[in-house]
């Protein structure tokens, strides 16, 4: 395997387990937000958080899954912030309901199954949001700092000496979080 195509391999696995670890720590922080926050109703049913664990695995699984078909793990250098955020909206509303729908399905009638709070799942949706995006501010800021060390950097071939190159040439060689040589 080519160094440029490891480099890769790393960063979308690393990307993989800061969503994952970001949705489960949404619902750890859905499930509390649920207990103390009274809205829309007292909460009346709700058991420890370990209860929960086959909850929280199925929608990890299935927000990382909806993610890869969204193609949120495929890496693009010139996305904004503001399609990051809209695809990991997006995604997140899809990855929620086909969780929601897969948790009913895989765990009725089964030794894990609970009444879940609905208030737990609007929650944990909009955590999950907010934390995914925050992890990958957080991940994307750590590759560019990789990148200007010189980790996992490509390189550009610009061709015209007109001003448009050097123009490129500029914007390369002063951000090189870019990742471009």
């Amino acid at each position: 395997m080519s160094s440029k195509a490891y480099a890769q391999t790393i960063v979308v696995l690393t990307l993989a387990l800061t969503d994952a670890a970001m949705a489960g720590l949404a619902l750890f922080a859905a499930y509390w937000a649920r207990l103390w926050i009274p809205w829309p109703n007292e909460a009346q049913n709700v058991g420890r958080f370990f209860d929960y664990a086959g909850v929280s695995a199925i929608h990890i699984l299935s927000i990382l899954v909806v993610f890869a078909f969204s193609r949120l793990y495929h890496l693009a250098r010139s996305r904004s912030r503001v399609d990051e955020f809209s695809s990991i909206f997006t995604a997140t509303t899809l990855g929620t309901l086909v969780g929601v729908a897969m948790t009913s399905l895989a765990l009725k009638n089964s030794p894990l199954e609970l009444d879940y709070s609905r208030g737990i799942v609007g929650y944990g949706w909009a955590f999950t949001i907010v934390f995914v995006t925050a992890g990958r501010l957080a991940h994307g800021y750590v590759y560019a700092r990789l990148r200007k060390r010189g980790w996992g950097r490509d390189r550009v071939l610009i061709v015209g000496a007109n001003e448009v190159g050097r123009m490129i040439v500029q914007k390369i060689q002063s951000n090189p979080g870019l990742g471009y040589e």
